[in-house]
């Protein structure tokens, strides 16, 4: 991955005690002692392995296309990954053009590239979690406390759609045939490879 972004933040809410409003206890009591904290992190794509099947090669562990002679432009279509697609149809739109490939003849070594052939990546993706976080005085003298977390997970409940990320739920089509079975699925995304927005709530008493 050539871009691989992590930034995280802390904020302490500036009310309460010593803060905003300090002066008055209802301030104090509702809104003092808050803080905030977020994850954002950012991946580029992962290359694709464009792979064949069906092959005769006597000694190779995996049967490799070549490129297709003439093939011009890009071998990226129909857009972003994942665009223009719905429930019914992710699985029928091709991002990844069959026609740059061609099937290598038996007993022939594919020439196509063993990783990102045409620079062909999987999509990128970005992530936003977040956690809220107070802590409470339920005796006096902070004898004992009460902690309090909410926490959310891809907050934006962004759509990462197939990677070939090895722990993904989803994946693309990277299997290039001359059957049509394979050729139609080359490029297509299968799924999503995270969750969707997820919260937590936790609550602990020190004392």
């Amino acid at each position: 991955m050539p871009q691989n972004l992590v930034f995280t933040s802390v904020y302490n809410l500036p009310f309460g005690k010593g803060h905003w409003g300090g002066d008055n206890p209802r301030v104090t009591a509702i809104v003092g002692g808050w803080s905030l904290s977020d994850i954002f992190s950012y991946v580029a794509g992962n290359p694709l392995q464009i792979t064949g099947s069906s092959c005769t090669d006597p000694g190779q562990g995996q049967c490799m296309p070549s490129y297709a002679p003439g093939f011009t432009g890009s071998a990226r279509q129909n857009g972003g990954w994942g665009h223009g697609a719905t429930r019914t149809t992710l699985a029928s739109i091709q991002y990844v053009n069959p026609n740059a490939f061609e099937v290598t003849p038996d007993y022939q070594i594919g020439n196509l590239a063993r990783s990102a052939p045409y620079g062909l990546r999987g999509p990128g993706n970005y992530d936003i979690d977040g956690a809220l976080h107070r802590t409470f005085d339920i005796l006096p003298n902070e004898r004992a406390k009460f902690e309090f977390d909410a926490d959310v997970f891809n907050a934006v409940n962004h759509v990462w759609f197939g990677s070939t990320s090895s722990n993904a739920t989803g994946s693309i089509g990277q299997n290039f045939s001359s059957s049509a079975a394979a050729s139609t699925s080359l490029g297509v995304v299968n799924g999503q490879a995270n969750l969707p927005r997820q919260w937590q709530f936790e609550g602990h008493i020190i004392f």
